[in-house]
């Protein structure tokens, strides 16, 4: 409860404003409390992805090969699980493109976390999983 308290009372701004620090220890020490506040709260994940903003997050997938981008995917993916809102949105805000170019870079760990994006946009629904085969996703995660 406390968790959510901050995050309404503003602490994801906060947070934002770390994760683009200059120092790497303070972006560090972001990223580990965004990972915490989503871990495991339906009640967190909710907030964040109405206060950060999925858009938010898709757009942080720009900075290729750093913490932020790493942040994203971890965030991004447990707000994907089991939650078709979520996945929707993340599919209207570009995300599938998004995760298919990180395939694509073959940046080791963020191909890995964007494949674990996508499998739990496409878990359960037909259409997202059309969605990423339309995408031309087929090739790049056979690839893997």
């Amino acid at each position: 409860q406390s968790q959510l308290a901050a995050i309404e009372a503003g602490a994801t701004s906060m947070l934002l404003g770390m994760l683009v620090d200059e120092s790497d220890e303070v972006r560090q020490k972001a990223s580990d409390l965004l990972f915490l506040l989503v871990n495991d709260s339906a009640q967190n994940q909710a907030a964040i992805a109405d206060r950060v903003g999925i858009d938010t997050l898709i757009a942080m997938l720009a900075s290729e090969g750093g913490a932020l981008c790493e942040t994203a995917l971890i965030v991004l993916k447990r707000l994907a699980k089991d939650n078709l809102p979520n996945q929707i949105a993340i599919i209207h805000a570009g995300g599938i493109d998004k995760m298919l170019a990180l395939l694509a870079s073959e940046i080791a760990g963020e191909c890995e976390k964007a494949a674990a994006v996508l499998r739990n946009i496409a878990k359960d629904s037909e259409q997202n999983q059309a969605a990423i085969v339309d995408a031309g996703g087929l090739p790049l995660l056979s690839a893997l």
